[in-house]
Formats: C-alpha cells, sequence, structure tokens
C-alpha cells in the first residue's frame, strides 16, 4: 500500500498526466462506496455512502468518522489491503490510516475543488443545456426524469433532507385562479397589483436557482393585518421548500441555506435604532438577486465562499431604512387592517397546489423566458431604470407563465404597465440618487442656532447667505447674508458668488469637525461626503477657502442643483 501511495505521488510531483478514473480506482475498491470529489487547502470532499456531502480537515480522518463515511457498508472497510488481521490470521478490523492515506490520496488525484461552484443542493437549478433541474433531496428531476442524487453533468447533487417534488400534472385554469383569488382575500394597498406580485414571487422563487434575476419581495403591515395568516398560507405552497428565519443574522442564514437555491422568509427584521443586523441581512438578499459570491469567514481563519441563488422574503410591521439599490431590489407590498373572517388554511391541498405550481413553471419555462424578455423591453421603453426591469419584469413574466399558457402580446403588456404605473412612480420618487439624499441630510439638519426661539436648518442658512428668502419668507438683507455665512462657517461651509458670472455656489470644507459631526452616524461620515456631493453636474474640488479663521482644502457646489434640483429632474439611474 505504502510503495503504491508513494509511487502515484512521486507521478503528480513530475507533473505526469495521469487517467483521474485510473487513479482513483487504483487507490480504492470498485465496490468503494465513498466517492472522492477533490481538496482545498488542507479540506477533502466526499460523497458518503449516503450520497451526501462531507467535507474533512486532515485530522478529521478517524476511525469513527471513516466508518460514518461507509455507513451501512462497513463490510468494505475490510478488505484486501485494508483488513487486520489477528494471530490466528482471521479479519479482526480494519487500518483506519490505510483508509485515510488512500481516501485523501484519491481526492488529490482529483485535484482542487470549489464546492461553491460544484456543488448544487435543494432547489432548482440550469444544466449545461439551460435546462432546468430540480433537486428535491431525495431525488433529481431532469427531463421529466428521476434520479437518485449523485454527480450529473458537471455538477454534484447530493442527498438531502426531503423537499417539494414537481407533480405530474400543471395547474389547470381553475386551480391557477384558485390560488390568485386567496391571495386577493387580503387587504393589500393596491388590490388590482399586489396580489399579482405576491403570486409571481411565489412562482419565480419556485425556480429560484435557474433565474438570472431573482426577485425580492417585502411585504408590511401592522397588527391585524393577517401577516401570519399569509406567511402561512405562503409555506403551505412551498411545503418544506421555503426556509424560514426570524430575527436572524447573516451567518443564521447561511448556516440554513448552504449550497441549496430554495427561497427564504425573513420574518420580524423590524427597524431599529441600530440597524446594522438589518442592514447585513439586506446586504445578503440584495447579493443573491444577481447570484453574488459571498465570503464568509471561519473559525480556522480561511475565508469560505458561497453563490447565493435565493429569492428572499421579508416581511415585518416597520421597514428598517433602505438605500436606494435596495428599494430598486425590491417591491414593497404594504397590507391594511383585514375585514371579515380569514381564509381557512388547508395545507396538505396547497402543497399540491405548489407542487402543480412547481410543474408548471418547469414546463413553461420557455414561455417565461419569453414573456421576461417581452414585458422588460415594455419597460425599458418607458424609461424604467434596469434594476426594475428586471425586478418588476420577473415578478410579472412569472405571473401571467402561471395564469396562461401563451407568451405575452403588445395588449398585454399594456395592461401589465397600467397596473405598474403607481408604483413605478413611487419608486422614481423613492429611489432617489446617493447625492441627492446627502445633501437633502445635509439641507436638513438643524444648527445649534437659534433665531426667535427656534432652531434653524443648515438649508435656510444657505438659502439666506445666497440672498434667497429667507424662512421668515422675506428678502435677506446684506448684513443677514453675511451672519448668515458666518454660522455656516463654524460648520466648514461658505456660499460665495462667481464674480464673472454672478452664478453662486456652496463651498464646503474637506476636514472640518462641524461637517463631520453633522454626517456622523451616516453612511457619509468621515468625509465621505465628498465623494457623494462631487457627483451633482457642474461640482468640482478647489484648492483652499477660509471657514472662519481656518484655510481648507474644499468641494464646491453649484447651488441651483443643490437648492433647486427636483425628482423629475433626476435621472432614474
Amino acid at each position: 500500500m505504502v510503495d503504491r501511495l508513494s509511487g502515484i505521488a512521486e507521478n503528480i510531483q513530475n507533473a505526469q498526466e495521469v487517467d483521474d478514473d485510473v487513479l482513483s480506482d487504483d487507490f480504492l475498491p470498485a465496490n468503494c462506496p465513498v466517492v472522492p470529489l477533490g481538496t482545498k487547502m488542507g479540506s477533502y470532499y466526499y460523497m458518503d455512502a449516503m450520497q451526501q456531502f462531507r467535507e474533512l480537515k486532515d485530522k478529521d480522518h478517524s476511525r469513527l468518522i471513516i466508518q460514518g463515511l461507509f455507513g451501512t457498508h462497513v463490510e468494505v472497510l475490510s478488505q484486501g489491503d485494508y483488513a487486520r488481521y489477528s494471530k490466528k490470521g482471521s479479519v479482526d478490523g480494519w487500518k483506519p490510516d490505510e483508509w485515510a492515506k488512500s481516501l485523501m490520496a484519491a481526492c488529490a488525484v482529483k485535484g482542487v475543488f470549489e464546492p461553491f461552484e460544484k456543488v448544487r443542493g435543494a432547489g432548482a437549478w440550469l444544466d449545461d443545456d439551460d435546462q432546468i433541474v430540480i433537486h428535491s433531496g431525495s431525488r433529481i428531476f431532469i427531463n421529466n426524469q428521476s434520479f437518485k442524487p449523485g454527480v450529473y453533468g458537471s455538477y454534484i447533487y447530493p442527498a438531502e433532507p426531503q423537499r417539494q417534488s414537481p407533480a405530474v400534472t400543471l395547474l389547470d385554469d381553475g386551480e391557477a385562479d384558485e390560488l390568485l383569488q386567496l391571495f386577493k382575500t387580503w387587504n393589500w394597498q393596491r388590490p388590482d397589483l399586489d396580489p399579482y406580485l405576491l403570486y409571481g414571487w411565489i412562482a419565480a422563487a419556485s425556480i429560484g436557482g435557474a433565474l438570472s434575476w431573482r426577485p425580492l419581495m417585502w411585504i408590511t403591515g401592522d397588527k391585524g393585518t393577517g401577516k401570519s395568516t399569509l406567511h402561512d398560507v405562503i409555506n403551505g405552497i412551498f411545503g418544506n421548500s421555503l426556509l424560514s428565519v426570524s430575527n436572524t443574522s447573516p451567518a443564521g442564514i447561511w448556516q440554513k441555506v448552504r449550497y441549496s437555491s430554495l427561497p427564504v422568509a425573513v420574518d420580524e427584521i423590524e427597524a431599529e435604532e441600530d440597524g446594522r443586523k438589518a442592514q447585513a441581512v439586506i446586504a445578503l438578499a440584495r447579493q443573491a438577486c444577481s447570484g453574488g459570491v459571498i465570503l464568509r469567514g471561519s473559525s480556522e481563519g480561511v475565508a469560505s465562499e458561497f453563490k447565493a441563488r435565493n429569492c428572499y422574503l421579508f416581511s415585518s410591521i416597520l421597514i428598517p431604512p433602505l438605500m436606494s439599490q435596495d428599494r430598486s431590489r425590491m417591491a414593497i407590498l404594504e397590507l391594511g387592517q383585514i375585514g371579515g373572517t380569514p381564509p381557512k388554511i388547508n395545507k396538505p391541498h396547497l402543497a399540491q397546489l405548489g407542487s402543480k405550481l412547481l410543474k408548471t413553471m418547469i414546463s413553461r419555462f420557455d414561455v417565461f423566458k419569453q414573456n421576461l424578455e417581452v414585458i422588460s423591453v415594455a419597460l425599458r421603453e418607458q424609461g424604467v431604470p434596469s434594476r426594475s426591469c428586471d425586478q418588476f419584469g420577473t415578478l410579472i413574466a412569472a405571473v401571467d407563465t402561471v395564469l396562461r399558457p401563451r407568451e405575452l402580446t403588445v395588449q398585454d403588456c399594456s395592461f401589465w404597465l397600467s397596473r405598474l404605473k403607481p408604483l413605478l412612480v413611487k419608486e422614481k420618487y423613492d429611489n432617489e440618487n446617493d447625492n441627492v439624499a446627502c445633501s437633502q441630510h445635509l439641507l436638513t439638519s438643524l444648527c445649534d442656532v437659534y433665531r426667535d426661539g427656534k432652531r434653524r436648518t443648515i438649508g435656510d442658512f444657505i438659502a439666506e447667505a445666497a440672498g434667497l428668502e429667507n424662512s421668515k419668507n422675506s428678502q435677506p438683507t446684506d448684513e443677514d447674508q453675511k451672519e448668515a455665512n458666518k454660522i455656516l462657517s463654524s460648520y466648514g461651509l461658505r456660499v460665495v458668488a462667481d464674480r464673472s458670472s454672478g452664478d453662486k455656489f456652496l463651498y464646503l470644507a474637506n476636514n472640518h469637525q462641524g461637517l463631520n459631526k453633522l454626517f456622523l452616524g451616516t453612511r457619509w461620515q468621515g468625509g465621505v461626503y465628498r465623494q457623494s456631493l462631487l457627483r451633482y453636474q457642474g461640482s468640482e474640488p478647489v484648492n483652499t477657502m477660509r471657514f472662519g479663521g481656518m484655510t481648507s482644502k474644499c468641494i464646491r457646489l453649484p447651488l441651483d442643483k443643490l437648492l433647486f434640483v427636483g425628482i423629475d429632474e433626476m435621472p432614474l439611474e
């Protein structure tokens, strides 16, 4: 055994090309139920006897763990060179060290293995031929055929707990409408749109791992709006294929998700004074929309990677503050107080409908892709930003695919655009650019200066220093302007008119305690406000300017851009 291992190691060191299958067979018995996959950075990867994906460190190749890899096939352990003999010559055990050497060497022959690229857990995926593969835990569904977990094509589909499987038949028209009418039971803020968007999210989430864009949704509403009942309905439709978590962290979600592409429902993620945990979870969901690679630290100090390919559904009474890039990636649905009796939930029936819904999305995947292209083009023609096209285009394409088997027409697009219009207008107003949000924070910040017993804002003093109407709707005098600029200087701000053009500019010091205090606790603290505000057209860095008793490098902004930019004037992206 030692001579054989040494010989193979010598071949590898000499960079000789050797057939992987031959070497693996040479290392391990032909009937070995454990499949070596490869190695990386001191980790060794296997499919055990139960077809589960296993990761072992060097030190983990102990007797008990190796026995665990073989499961019920323990008889293989004491075969051939691995057998341990008694003094009488009979087999009385096996050699764990020899097995450890063989298993690790077989992994080394397979080469470097990257789990996040090759391992596919429960959920929907695309194979190399762009066909949907459904991993239901105990079975793999490919082209209407069912297989045991294992290696298919370029990917490993390990055994996992049983999840929802596609039904034999599709949703018929009555069943598809039954779900829609159920969603309409709730008191939605937009009753002619929100039930459809929720329907679209459920349909898209059922095949989330196969999508190029995974839509993000947030359901909000006060107590008594039926959020819990609605969550039970959604959970019933997915069966046990919805990963539900409450008030968690990115690490907690990662432990739950691992290599799966199953949808994730995050409940009770409320607005809090310290919103860092919520923001971290939202950032994870944002990455999942486009299938971003997430880095996660380990106790050994080695970063591990995984690709987030899950559709996320958030629910809460209040929504934490969202950045514009997050709002543009999600549909926010608001519930009002529910009237009457909540609908009765028949979970077995919902699970049957969910399996048929999954089958419908698989069978009509080509229709879905065509629908997505058509509605995305229609949205772009309306000036909708690309992220919103991805988000709402996917939701509409999915729900339309379920409700009718034919592809979207021009008339269908007009129908959806008319319903989406109020939401898209709201998106346009809510999703302000970062520079606008930064300037609004500055302008609305209160000064530690009182006038007529009241504190005034920075924006009020800027307007007064520029000679514009002040808070009393009167024209400032020269003395008023000088006094306003004096106050602004204490914050590292100053209004100056260009001598040649007469245009007025606001100057902001690069480093000033007053400005640092105004932006403390925001994403623009530590001087980051300069990056944001320089995105205004006509803004630029300048060498020096006096602010009271100090001189500092600074940036200057055209006042007309700062004070008078309107939402309608802002670019959509």
